[in-house]
């Protein structure tokens, strides 16, 4: 019986040579999938740099259109702003509502349209004459 604790001992300590070997081979099989894996986030990472990239360069360029167009923007509203302010000063040169109607009431007042012109009241100056000179004939 002292033989059996020997072989026991060796059977615990040792593993046979194939399974040694079946051992390794799914340690190989699964070192060449993380392998792969870890190649695939690699690829993927660089891929995922190269859009970041891309994309960087793509908006860099749509703030500089929209800066340049907002500054485009800002000139229009300051002309816009100027001529608002030089309309205001003209505005402000109209005669007021209260003005008009003063100016109305001396119109109403005077009755203009009753004047007479020049040419006429020559004309009514010499017709008096004419009159005054025949009354005295």
């Amino acid at each position: 019986m002292p033989e059996q604790p020997n072989q026991q001992q060796k059977k615990i300590g040792e593993k046979p040579s194939s399974d040694l070997a079946l051992e390794l081979t799914r340690t190989n099989s699964r070192l060449r999938l993380i392998e792969d894996s870890v190649e695939n986030i690699r690829s993927k990472l660089q891929i995922t740099t190269e859009n970041m990239l891309s994309s960087d360069r793509d908006i860099r360029g749509d703030i500089k259109v929209m800066t340049s167009e907002i500054d485009e923007l800002n000139g229009k509203l300051s002309d816009m702003k100027e001529k608002i302010v030089s309309m205001i000063s003209e505005i402000k040169k109209y005669s007021k509502k209260e003005d008009i109607i003063v100016l109305k009431k001396y119109m109403d007042l005077w009755e203009p349209l009753n004047f007479v012109t020049h040419a006429e009241l020559e004309k009514a100056i010499a017709e008096l004459i004419n009159q005054q000179n025949n009354q005295k004939v």
